[in-house]
């Protein structure tokens, strides 16, 4: 049934729209976004700043006497001091500042102080820690709040993943300018940052696809196969999360399923195109046959808008980040 699908959907939601594997990828994401933030002049940087009293209210950091609203993470690199990934993770809670979680691509464990962690080993070990029942009390990947790394930022976690993206391609855009105006080429390192925070939002965007991808399909095939219309699959890369082997990766393949429908005689392809666009509002914007929702089905219903939400954000900053290197 149909609510049953969003019943399901409902209860995952608080662990994949911000947390799991594509959370701990978030991480390292945040850590990259933070080190191109700090190519700019310190008086335009916003990441790594939180905010010292935060109303979720009022929806806004408020003023404590004479001191700032918003702090910057202080770190030990360079004469910036700068912070390292544990440090800058700090602020988000759950991570201390000598927890060892950053590595290379062959998963052994780098410098702290480390520019470069790979973003798949590392954010497995971050996984790992924050799922460990030994370590926490409440274990899991937490949602991270925008107010507590980002300046300005509020509770609105997709409109900072957008905020975040935009930082990253307005910094490479004149990082890349000044080179080119002092006749340089931009340096490696710096090279590095942007390929790293591409790399990252890859895998998180492959990462959001491959969670949702089991709800769509089972609302897919609820929709479509009354009308004798099968969906076809899109296998992601990876297929398989890497830190659970027992869920694929995979989505609905929209175009393969229209083309099938079409060939096999169901109807021309904008009739095909009209049935598809039905079959996601049934999931994502009203309730089949006129059936009234109840309060649990609305929630559902709301955290799968959400988490569409939340991997478009994702589709997005990887385009960004692709059109910087």
């Amino acid at each position: 049934m149909q609510v049953k699908i969003l019943a399901g959907f409902f209860l995952l939601i608080t662990s994949v729209l911000a947390g799991g594997y594509g959370g701990a990828l978030e991480r390292v994401w945040l850590f990259y976004a933070y080190q191109i933030d700090g190519l700019n002049d310190k008086s335009i940087q916003t990441l790594g700043y939180y905010c010292v009293k935060y109303d979720r209210a009022q929806q806004k950091c408020l003023k404590q006497g004479k001191h700032d609203l918003w702090k910057a993470c202080k770190g030990r690199i360079g004469p910036g001091k700068r912070c390292n990934m544990n440090a800058l993770l700090n602020q988000l809670g759950r991570v201390g500042t000598n927890d060892q979680l950053v590595a290379d691509s062959a998963g052994k464990p780098l410098p702290q102080d480390t520019t470069d962690p790979d973003p798949q080993k590392t954010a497995e070990n971050f996984y790992k820690y924050q799922e460990n029942p030994a370590v926490f009390k409440s274990p899991g990947v937490k949602n991270w709040a925008p107010y507590q790394i980002l300046k300005d930022g509020t509770a609105d976690y997709v409109s900072a993943i957008d905020e975040i993206s935009n930082v990253v391609a307005k910094t490479s855009v004149e990082v890349r300018l000044k080179a080119a105006l002092a006749g340089k080429p931009l340096d490696d390192a710096t090279e590095k940052l942007f390929s790293r925070f591409e790399e990252t939002s890859r895998l998180i965007k492959t990462a959001r696809i491959g969670d949702h991808g089991p709800y769509l399909i089972a609302a897919a095939e609820k929709y479509l196969k009354p009308r004798g219309i099968d969906v076809e699959r899109e296998i992601l890369d990876p297929p398989v999360n890497p830190v659970d082997s027992t869920r694929n990766w995979e989505t609905v393949d929209w175009e393969k399923t229209i083309a099938a429908a079409v060939e096999a005689g169901k109807g021309t392809r904008e009739q095909m195109e009209k049935l598809m666009d039905d079959a996601k509002k049934s999931f994502y914007d009203a309730p089949a046959n006129g059936h009234t929702e109840t309060e649990a089905e609305q929630k559902a219903r709301k955290a799968a808008v959400e988490h569409r939400a939340a991997i478009t954000a994702f589709t997005n900053a990887h385009n960004k980040a692709a059109g910087c290197i």
